[in-house]
């Protein structure tokens, strides 16, 4: 028997976890908390990446079933909250509508002689020492609110970011993992972004521990939009040369696995951010403000930047062509070491994946040139099988 063991069956863990959020209670009103907690440290010896096993995947699913009842709860009472507040807002106005000028005034005339007569009374009651002790403690019609309170918050997340811990360093496979830190990541951005960020940073820097890159890999896929949304969380765009900077140190070719993961994360993030030099993207802004100045532009650019967004475009574009270099380097060593056509092919599908000209087509004219001085450079300088990336920015630039 393990503590895991009633999380077993698929049913019971999505059942459990549904039970447990909706047994919260806003802090004062239970210790369910409590229990909770004491749930997750029990199982906590069973996910630490020292003592990992077929039970793994068990409770990271439930973690994950756990975090998205709590994540759903949480919404639909905001929702009810805010049909509520229209509702309310909606029979103010159509009241107000209803009164003419003259009522209005004959009601707030009402209403003060109301008050005035009510606070004699109040006076009188004083003066006569009337106990209503007992009556004051009783509040009629007065409804108990059940819904999750900012303690509750609190305590998810304290929770929770232990758990991202161990499935940063988790050996197997953090799919669910993963699609917790989106959720994570989406639901409180300010908190979990930064430790999410520190706590790959940390990975990445003790890779020669052991740890698999290719899960570290994953989540950042996972939860890059959310880093990089702008309106969830305004600084994330600045942390990109970091992380671009880390993954590649990590980008070589002893590791093909982790190779394709990194290109599906390159290949995410350049989909739908645009990579340019500030030149270019001053030359497009005089040619639509011809009247405008170098100056005016600058301004523009760093308007409600906390910090400099120009020097952030140009050091992801002189990422961009490092990472081509890198490509291709890694894609020559390949031909170097493949000795057999089949062993040749399957690596030329792990490595040379197709979405690496997406990459291409989102670069600018300036960038693309500086792509082809290095790729005809390099492919000069390495014999190749693998024209095709020559071929294909030379293309490129015909067409431009």
């Amino acid at each position: 028997f393990t503590p895991a063991s009633f999380l077993f069956k698929k049913d019971s863990r999505s059942i459990i976890a549904r039970i447990l959020v909706h047994l919260i209670r806003p802090q004062g009103q239970g210790n369910v908390w409590e229990k909770i907690q004491r749930l997750f440290e029990i199982c906590e010896d069973l996910v630490h990446p020292n003592n990992q096993g077929e039970w793994t995947k068990y409770l990271i699913t439930f973690y994950f079933q756990f975090c998205n009842e709590y994540i759903k709860r949480l919404k639909k009472e905001q929702k009810f909250k805010a049909r509520k507040d229209q509702k309310i807002d909606e029979q103010i106005n159509e009241e107000i509508q209803e009164f003419k000028e003259e009522e209005l005034d004959q009601a707030l005339e009402d209403l003060e002689e109301e008050e005035e007569t009510e606070k004699q009374e109040d006076d009188h009651e004083k003066e006569e020492d009337i106990d209503v002790g007992e009556e004051e403690d009783l509040k009629d019609d007065e409804e108990v609110n059940y819904f999750l309170d900012e303690n509750s918050h609190t305590q998810f997340l304290n929770t929770y970011k232990k758990i991202l811990l161990y499935l940063i360093y988790n050996a197997k496979d953090t799919d669910k993992g993963a699609q917790i830190a989106r959720k994570l990541a989406y639901f409180r951005p300010n908190e979990i972004i930064p430790f999410l960020i520190d706590q790959v940073y940390k990975a990445i820097d003790k890779r020669h521990e052991g740890i698999k890159l290719q899960n570290v890999v994953n989540i950042l896929i996972h939860c890059i939009n959310p880093i990089l949304d702008r309106k969830l969380y305004h600084q994330g765009i600045y942390e990109l040369p970091d992380i671009l900077n880390r993954i590649l140190d990590i980008f070589t070719s002893s590791d093909p696995s982790l190779n394709r993961s990194i290109l599906s994360f390159v290949m995410k993030i350049f989909s739908f951010l645009p990579v340019t030099t500030v030149k270019e993207l001053k030359n497009k802004y005089i040619s639509i403000h011809p009247d405008a100045s170098d100056d005016k532009f600058y301004d523009e650019m760093r308007k409600d930047e906390p910090h400099d967004i120009l020097r952030l475009i140009d050091e992801v574009s002189d990422w961009s062509v490092e990472f081509i270099r890198k490509y291709l380097d890694i894609i020559g060593k390949i031909d170097q070491e493949s000795k057999k056509e089949k062993q040749r092919t399957k690596q030329t599908q792990i490595v040379t994946n197709n979405p690496i000209f997406n990459f291409f087509a989102q670069s600018s004219s300036q960038l693309v040139e500086r792509y082809i001085a290095v790729s005809y450079t390099h492919l000069r300088a390495h014999e190749t099988g693998r024209n095709l990336v020559c071929r294909l920015l030379l293309e490129k630039k015909k067409n431009n």
